[in-house]
């Protein structure tokens, strides 16, 4: 069978594929924009599905957050960090590319890294990611924040920071102010979790809040 019958079965394959009223006046377009539009329908399919494996950490660990934002943002109070908590979503640190953004993180010595991949191997220690970012702006805040028993001292940016954590479920995570420049304003930070965007209340120097995994 020669290359231009090939060609000619794979675009009836495609379009008897398609519900016959997606094809609506495509029989009076010539043979070449009908598979144009036949191929384009075919790479919508494949772009979905990759979204798909990046939302199943098979891409990168910022995709982990991407697609998980079923609550709009709020702003939390002291007494809603007690009943409402974050979600936290594992990753998988047994795929290349994400154990290869973990090891590249600065906040982290060698050691802890190794530590905390060892955990995730036998199965002890669960790890996700959140980014953390000053929501009115870079002015010098550092935060720390606690979690699966590791501390990462974080200088807060107007960017969002992606930030791994290792954690269990029904622990805490553990937010403390550290410095910063304008003492009249407060430490003010926000985090984003798969659960939807959140305000922390504003942190004096050595406050702490806890936030609920689950």
């Amino acid at each position: 069978m020669n290359r231009n019958s090939n060609e000619e079965l794979h675009l009836q394959f495609s379009l008897e594929q398609c519900p016959e009223k997606k094809m609506t006046g495509l029989d009076s377009l010539p043979t070449l924009k009908q598979l144009l539009v036949a191929s384009g329908i075919a790479l919508m399919a494949v772009l979905i599905q990759l979204g798909h494996d990046n939302a199943n950490g098979k891409s990168t660990v910022a995709a982990t957050l991407n697609d998980h934002h079923p609550t709009p943002s709020i702003t939390l109070t002291d007494s809603q960090l007690i009943t409402d908590p974050a979600k936290l979503l594992p990753i998988d640190l047994f795929a290349e590319n994400n154990r290869a953004e973990f090891i590249a993180v600065p906040y982290f010595s060698d050691a802890v890294k190794e530590e905390i991949i060892t955990g995730f191997e036998q199965g002890t220690k669960n790890v996700g990611v959140i980014y953390v970012w000053n929501n009115l702006g870079q002015d010098g805040d550092v935060i720390q924040i606690v979690s699966g028993g590791f501390a990462v001292d974080l200088p807060l940016s107007s960017t969002p920071t992606l930030i791994f954590l290792p954690f269990s479920p029904g622990e805490s995570l553990t937010f403390r102010g550290l410095h910063n420049d304008d003492n009249s304003r407060g430490i003010t930070a926000t985090i984003e979790t798969p659960s939807g965007t959140v305000s922390l209340p504003v942190l004096a120097m050595g406050e702490t809040i806890a936030l609920p995994v689950r």
